[in-house]
């Protein structure tokens, strides 16, 4: 069975990919809920650079880890915050 045009595409370039994070094969992950459902990010954190930046640092910490990963697919509250995802008729919230 032949692979797909896509399939083809990545093993023609697997050579040029690159880790979207550097970290080693045993650094520790925590997932991290940036939705209005978390009841512990606010708006007053997610709306000041400084307050969520010590929050997330504070989940690190409490979860023993050295980087956080979002999910895929929920609507996150943070990208509100900026108007760098303001895409005209309709903003960037979901990722």
């Amino acid at each position: 069975m032949e692979a797909s045009p896509v399939v083809s595409l990545l093993q023609k370039h697997h050579a040029q990919f690159y880790p979207v994070v550097p970290a080693a094969g045993n650094a520790a992950l925590v997932e991290i809920d940036l939705t209005a459902h978390n009841p512990g990010l606010s708006s007053a954190i997610y709306n000041d650079t400084d307050r969520f930046s010590v929050w997330v640092n504070a989940w690190l910490q409490k979860n023993a880890a050295d980087f956080a990963v979002g999910g895929y697919g929920e609507l996150r509250v943070i990208y509100a915050a900026s108007t760098h995802f303001d895409a005209g008729v309709e903003p960037r919230r979901l990722h």
